[in-house]
């Protein structure tokens, strides 16, 4: 925004005394007109700069090759086998059990919490290697009236994985509220998000630094699958790479069949949430 201007007007009078005041007096009014004028243009030029950049930046399409790359950051970012959002949303499944009961014959009760360390690499032979530790934290939210209403699991981690596309080195953490439906599926609304040093393969020479940044709505889980079976967030990415650096936000769905569908730039793809592939 250009800061106003501040425009002072100091009013004249003919001074009998003095010969010739009014003929300068004028002279001076003028020159603070034509002044005031040439102000006025300068800045509707500079408003209509302004606006002429701005819409040049709504109008800029993303390139084949960065809407590749954001699409393949994304995905791994959910996927399972690269320790995305769906790994650590099957690892707090069991901790919800395990607060709740239904892995021990216990009821949950409002005073409840647990906390640990772990680790997690890929089973062998599979085409992505992984290797994480992460921690976590498990609490039960009580109603007024001490009655369980949810269960709030927070994780850090960190680690790397290293697939046919991409190997990505990063840490990060994701917190989720998770509450129950009619249908006793688990209901997650929350965040996750990851950050570090990537390498694309596909491309030469194509590295950086990535931070990816997840935002969770509703997302519906078979607590017997582990299936995310609806739900819908959003994503913000910033990438630093090869002297070039972008934001990015778009759209996430969960399709129901272990594959969602991100929005990017008006169009969308969709991928594979156990191996994080493009479809």
């Amino acid at each position: 925004m250009i800061p106003p201007t501040n425009i002072f007007i100091r009013h004249s009078h003919s001074h009998p005394d003095i010969p010739g005041y009014e003929f300068h007096n004028k002279g001076i009014k003028e020159k603070r007109f034509l002044h005031m004028n040439s102000t006025i243009k300068l800045l509707s030029f500079l408003l209509l700069l302004v606006l002429a950049v701005a819409c040049d930046d709504d109008s800029k399409e993303v390139s084949p090759e960065v809407s590749d790359e954001v699409s393949l950051l994304i995905a791994t970012s959910v996927s399972s086998q690269t320790y995305g959002l769906n790994a650590l949303i099957q690892q707090s499944v069991t901790l919800q059990q395990q607060a709740t009961g239904t892995a021990g014959g216990r009821s949950a009760y409002c005073d409840y919490t647990d906390s640990g360390e772990a680790s997690a690499s890929n089973e062998q032979g599979s085409p992505i290697t992984f290797s994480y530790s992460y921690a976590y934290d498990v609490s039960v939210n009580c109603s007024a009236i001490e009655v369980p209403t949810s269960l709030s699991v927070g994780f850090t981690y960190e680690g790397s994985f290293d697939g046919p596309k991409l190997a990505w080195s990063h840490n990060g953490e994701g917190d989720f509220e998770i509450s129950l439906d009619s249908d006793q599926n688990l209901v997650y609304n929350g965040t996750y998000d990851r950050a570090g040093s990537y390498d694309l393969k596909e491309r030469e020479n194509i590295n950086g630094m990535s931070e990816v940044m997840l935002s969770l709505t509703n997302i519906t889980v078979d607590p017997e699958t582990n299936i995310i079976l609806s739900g819908s967030g959003s994503y913000d990415i910033h990438v630093v790479r090869n002297n070039t650096e972008y934001t990015l936000a778009g759209t996430l769905k969960f399709n129901g069949d272990n594959t969602a569908t991100l929005g990017l730039n008006g169009s969308s793809v969709t991928f594979n949430l156990i191996t994080g592939s493009l479809n």
